[in-house]
């Protein structure tokens, strides 16, 4: 649907979020479980988990993946308005 060029209806846009929201919460909980098991070693750049954390926390602070997402898609889920939102506000294919 979305390569169609056409635009994504609100429910499709919040189902995306969603799924990035949720997928990026899942990779920070898998990084840092690994840097945490990796002990002290986890810090040195050597290692490779320090710039995973680092990359992991980064990608994170995106506003498309950003936790309150959650209760953005909620509410689109539940028809209520979000115009106002960066849901449709990013997307400049959307109707007025």
């Amino acid at each position: 649907m979305a390569s169609s060029g056409k635009a994504l209806s609100v429910v499709q846009r919040a189902m995306l979020w969603l799924a990035a929201t949720q997928a990026t919460s899942a990779a920070t909980q898998a990084v840092d479980l690994m840097f945490t098991a990796g002990g002290s070693s986890s810090v040195y750049a050597g290692v490779g988990l320090e710039r995973c954390l680092r990359d992991i926390r980064t990608a994170a602070q995106h506003i498309v993946v950003v936790p309150s997402n959650y209760e953005m898609v909620g509410q689109a889920l539940l028809g209520l308005d979000v115009r106002a939102t960066p849901l449709l506000a990013m997307d400049d294919r959307s109707d007025p």
